[in-house]
């Protein structure tokens, strides 16, 4: 039995490898963009009980990466008092 030769292996490994990490980079990136919606949330909670008016404002729309996310929306709570 003859033992193929291992050229190129690692580039068709590598080309393999492509859909995981644009995948896991989109991933990355939705969680960044659900952070920044709640850190967007909180200011406004915050801004509103500066102003004192009583009102909660509208939730905060985040932008979605991924397919099957568009509308995803934070909620606006009250701070918690101290």
């Amino acid at each position: 039995m003859r033992r193929r030769r291992a050229a190129g292996q690692a580039s068709v490994e590598l080309v393999g490898s492509i859909p995981v990490l644009v995948v896991a980079m989109l991933v990355v990136l939705q969680l960044a963009a659900i952070v920044r919606g709640a850190l967007a949330a909180e200011e406004r909670a915050r801004a509103a009980v500066v102003a004192g008016d009583g009102r909660t404002p509208a939730a905060v729309e985040v932008r979605s990466v991924l397919p099957g996310v568009a509308g995803l929306r934070v909620p606006v709570r009250q701070p918690a008092g101290p």
